[in-house]
């Protein structure tokens, strides 16, 4: 097998910790002192050396490891210094547990015993005082009560939990996944399923090592084969994260059966439940179950297993050879359809004509409809950064998920409509890139295809030499590889022995990252794609080639208060006049607004009393433009959610993504009730155009 050259681009604050504490250490260290120094296990200190190795060696400095001599740092004195210099004085190199680790530690403690445990108990397990116990209970109280336990208390007793085998299991997944992070589990779970490391001698730190003996009975590798070999027969692959989550549930299932702690499901769900290709599939994993472990599962255990395999995410490269949602996908892909076009409405650009993001869509939304209907525990690990990085986007989902609401009768949690928000950032990356020869690179991501083709697609915009050539699972890379053969693998996940330069990435990437990818990949620190900016002062009609903000073209030309209008089509000319005599757009562009009313309807209206129309660029748009009409009397478009219309925004775009900052920005005025009351009250466009500066300077 060919050596697998592995990049890491930055550390972890972990890896920084580990940095500092052999930096410090005046003596040479041992992996196991670097254990109980960091308070992790012994493999998670092997993985980070390997990472720290890699990131050192760009800055000319060794770490030599050496069996029965321990672990040091060489090289020039300058070089050690500016390291510690790097690293910086807010590094902290105390050990001690965080007060999350400690929640998750009591939390795990606490699911474990059959019996009440004492304050002082638990002081002396964690090492701390008594009070800080009691204040970090108060967390964990909220934690388990969000996932419906109760934690009870008695004078001279201790504490306990209470709680249904359903929710119990749900607290031990989630603490599982959530603590050790799915990423850190998949690596264990992949390197079981290739041989190279026992999981149960070393496992990931803190409480979820205690969270892991309750399966001390249980081979996770074989359950896993399990999955794999049962799932295969029947054309469905599953990704990384739901491999993950229905080898755990399994594990739980087997441990708790047999302690004659079995899960009840109410018998119209599963009435329903076994009319779906799943229960058959979830009855074959459960005859294999028996066959191993000598323990039978009831029809309730079987339709959990269901449960988890409808709500699964599958792995790409399969998907098309399972069948089992053929029945819903006409539906979903309706839905699919009206998701779309709510959202271009919304973003001002054609993605309609997107069938990859058609396609996409459809084959998520289908384990998203179970999920919701069934009260689907679900994580998104990336929800934090997407909400930060894509804030807009992520507006424009939620307002588009709701015509999905509208048909499931449930509300989508954030979890649901980040992903979703990753389907439309591809889409909207996909715009923007060009057709380059480069380097054949496979995306490994464990978090799902859309997640995937964000960083896909972000990567191509970013480094225009990439090809990407196909996304992959962590277990599903091997065969992605033999198929593929790509020059380059960019995973998420650690990946060993591939036979490909392997590069690490932290998630989504960062502009740092991007500087660093481009470095590492030989392609130079000059900025991609200066040949697509030529020409953008007079495409975008700004100087510079700078995307204009809000109150660029957000003026008081182009705004017009308390005009009257015997209908929508009225309101739409007089917001399309506006552009039209600020230059904008050409007259032909305002009977193209007219004519998407007709076509979008009730998405053009995409909030209460707000509609924004507008037209294909190609539809005669000139320069980015924005009109504001306040009606003086408000109009129906046909929408019988958002209706009537007292607001018309006119937009103008010249391309797909010029604009995009633009209506972020005026998102925050639609989207803010305290703000939208200014807009409809305001006695002058003075008012309005004060509230647009200040939106606009804000970041």
């Amino acid at each position: 097998m060919p050596h697998c050259e592995v990049a890491v681009l930055s550390l972890n604050e972990r890896q920084r910790k580990l940095a500092g504490v052999l930096l410090q250490s005046p003596e040479r260290v041992t992996i196991r002192a670097l254990a109980e120094r960091l308070r992790v296990s012994q493999r998670t200190v092997r993985y980070d050396l390997d990472s720290l190795e890699s990131w050192l060696e760009k800055r000319n400095v060794n770490l030599i490891r050496k069996p029965n001599q321990g672990i040091w740092l060489e090289g020039d004195p300058e070089l050690l210094c500016a390291l510690q210099h790097e690293l910086g004085p807010t590094v902290s190199y105390d050990c001690s547990l965080s007060p999350k680790e400690r929640q998750e530690l009591l939390a795990a403690l606490l699911l474990r015993s059959d019996r009440p445990l004492t304050a002082e108990e638990l002081a002396d397990r964690l090492m701390v005082s008594r009070a800080t116990v009691v204040s970090d209970l108060q967390k964990v109280r909220s934690w388990f009560a969000d996932r419906g336990i109760s934690l009870h208390s008695k004078p001279n007793v201790g504490y306990y939990q209470e709680s249904s085998e359903k929710d119990w299991r749900r607290a031990v997944s989630d603490l599982l996944t959530g603590s050790a992070g799915e990423e850190h589990l998949i690596r264990y779970l992949t390197e079981m399923s290739s041989g190279s490391g026992p999981w149960r001698r070393e496992g990931p730190d803190g409480g979820i090592m205690l969270v892991l003996t309750l399966f001390r009975e249980v081979n996770l590798t074989e359950l896993e084969k399990i999955v794999t070999e049962v799932c295969g027969r029947n054309g469905l692959a599953l990704n990384d994260s739901s491999m993950v989550g229905l080898v755990i549930h399994l594990a739980l299932a087997i441990t708790r059966l047999k302690q004659g702690k079995d899960i009840v499901m109410l018998s119209p769900d599963l009435d329903e439940i076994k009319e779906s290709p799943e229960f058959g599939i979830a009855g074959e994993v459960a005859l294999a179950v028996r066959e191993q472990y000598k323990v039978e599962m009831p029809p309730a255990e079987i339709g959990y297993i269901s449960l988890h395999l409808m709500g699964a995410k599958l792995c790409s490269y399969r998907k098309k050879a399972y069948k089992g949602h053929d029945g819903k996908a006409d539906g979903i892909k309706v839905l699919a359809t009206q998701f779309i076009r709510r959202a271009e409405t919304l973003l001002g650009v054609e993605l309609s004509t997107d069938t990859q993001l058609l396609d996409g869509l459809t084959i998520h939304l289908q384990p998203v409809q179970a999920r919701v209907k069934f009260g689907l525990p679900f994580r998104n690990p990336l929800l934090d950064e997407i909400k930060q990085k894509f804030s807009f986007l992520f507006f424009v989902a939620k307002q588009a998920s709701r015509t999905l609401e509208d048909t499931w009768g449930n509300n989508l949690p954030e979890e649901e409509i980040g992903y979703l928000t990753l389907h439309l950032g591809a889409a909207v990356e996909r715009l923007k890139t060009r057709y380059r020869i480069r380097p054949r690179a496979l995306v490994v991501c464990g978090s799902g295809v859309g997640t995937s083709q964000l960083i896909a697609s972000v990567l191509e915009s970013e480094i225009p030499e990439i090809e990407l050539v196909g996304f992959s699972s962590a277990f599903c890379v091997a065969q992605q590889i033999k198929s593929l053969q790509p020059d380059l693998v960019l995973s998420t996940v650690p990946i060993k022995n591939c036979g490909v330069q392997t590069i690490v990435l932290s998630g989504i990437p960062t502009s740092q990252e991007i500087k660093e990818l481009r470095a590492a990949l030989g392609f130079g620190s000059s900025e991609p794609g200066v040949k697509q900016k030529e020409g953008l002062e007079s495409k975008h009609g700004f100087s510079g080639g700078t995307k204009p903000v809000l109150s660029d073209v957000l003026v008081a030309e182009t705004i017009a208060l308390d005009v009257e209008a015997k209908d929508w089509e009225e309101g739409v000319r007089l917001a399309g006049g506006l552009l039209v005599r600020s230059g904008s757009i050409e007259e032909r562009y305002v009977d193209s607004m007219i004519k998407a009313v007709q076509e979008l309807g009730p998405y053009i209206v995409i909030a209460p009393g707000i509609a924004m129309p507008h037209a294909r660029p190609e539809d005669g748009a000139r320069k980015i433009g924005l009109s504001l009409v306040r009606l003086k009397n408000p109009v129906s478009f046909g929408n019988p959610t958002n209706d009537p219309v007292d607001l018309i925004i006119g937009l103008s775009a010249v391309d797909s993504d010029s604009h995009l900052k633009l209506l972020a920005q005026l998102s925050k005025l639609v989207n803010n009730p305290n703000r939208l009351k200014v807009i409809r009250e305001a006695g002058s466009k003075e008012g309005i155009l004060a509230l647009v500066s200040q939106v606009s300077e804000e970041n």
